[in-house]
C-alpha cells in the first residue's frame, strides 16, 4: 500500500533526524543520551513508530493528538521496562514472586517517597496493578479511604457515614454520630476488627 507523501516526509525526517554519520561505505548511527531508548537502533525504531502513528496510513488523515501522545508514552514505557528486563527486574505478573501490595506500594513510593516523579515509572507500576486486578481478575486490595494503607484483618476500624469503613486512628477527633439516625452523640464510635464484618459494629459512628 503506498504511503501517503506527507508520511513518507515525516518518515525520512524521523530517520535522518537520528544522530548519524555517512561515508562511501556504511552509515553509523550514534546514540543521544538526551532521547528514550537503549541503544542507537532502538532509538531510531521509536522514532519511526511516531512517525507512522502521527498519520493514518490508510487515509493519511491527521492522527488524533492524544493517540500520537499515546503512542509515543507507550514506547517509552515499553524502552523502561526493556531496561528493567535487561537489568534482571521480573516478575510483577506473578502473584507467587510479586504481592500485588507491594505494586501498590511502589507506586505510593514514587509520589510520597521520591524528590523527583517519573511518569514512565508511574505509568507502568499503574499498568503491573490494572493488569493484576483486571486482566488475572484478582479483586483490588481493600484499602483505608483515608489513608490509602490496605487493611489487615487484626487492623481497629471504625466506620464512618460517609467514607465508610476506615482505620480507627484516622477517625480520631472527629465528631461521633449515631448510627441509625445520624444525629450527633456524646458517646465514642463503635470499633471493631477489620476481619470482622461491618454489621457487627453497632451503635456510633463518624460523620
Amino acid at each position: 500500500m503506498k504511503r501517503p507523501p506527507r508520511q513518507n516526509q515525516d518518515l525520512m525526517e524521523a530517520i535522518t533526524s537520528c544522530p548519524h554519520s555517512i561515508n562511501n561505505d556504511e552509515i553509523r548511527l550514534s546514540f543521544d543520551p538526551r532521547a528514550e531508548g537503549l541503544n542507537a537502533l532502538d532509538q531510531l525504531a521509536r522514532r519511526v513508530e511516531a512517525a507512522l502513528s502521527s498519520r493514518s496510513a490508510e487515509s493519511g488523515k491527521l492522527a488524533h493528538l492524544d493517540d500520537i501522545a499515546v503512542d509515543r508514552f507507550a514506547a517509552a514505557m515499553k524502552a523502561k521496562l526493556a531496561k528493567k528486563r535487561a537489568e534482571g527486574r521480573g516478575g510483577w505478573d506473578d502473584p507467587e514472586q510479586c504481592h500485588i501490595d507491594y505494586l501498590h506500594q511502589l507506586l505510593d513510593d514514587q509520589f510520597h517517597a521520591r524528590a523527583v516523579l517519573d511518569p514512565v515509572d508511574i505509568a507502568n507500576l499503574s499498568m503491573m496493578i490494572h493488569q493484576r486486578e483486571e486482566g488475572d481478575g484478582a479483586q483490588s486490595t481493600s484499602r483505608c479511604p483515608i489513608c490509602a494503607e490496605p487493611f489487615k484483618d487484626d487492623d481497629l476500624c471504625a466506620a464512618d457515614i460517609t467514607e465508610g469503613t476506615c482505620h480507627a486512628a484516622c477517625l480520631e477527633g472527629s465528631p461521633v454520630v449515631d448510627l441509625e439516625t445520624g444525629e450527633p452523640t456524646a458517646g465514642p464510635a463503635s470499633t471493631f476488627r477489620f476481619a470482622e464484618t461491618e454489621s457487627t459494629a453497632e451503635g456510633s459512628t463518624n460523620g
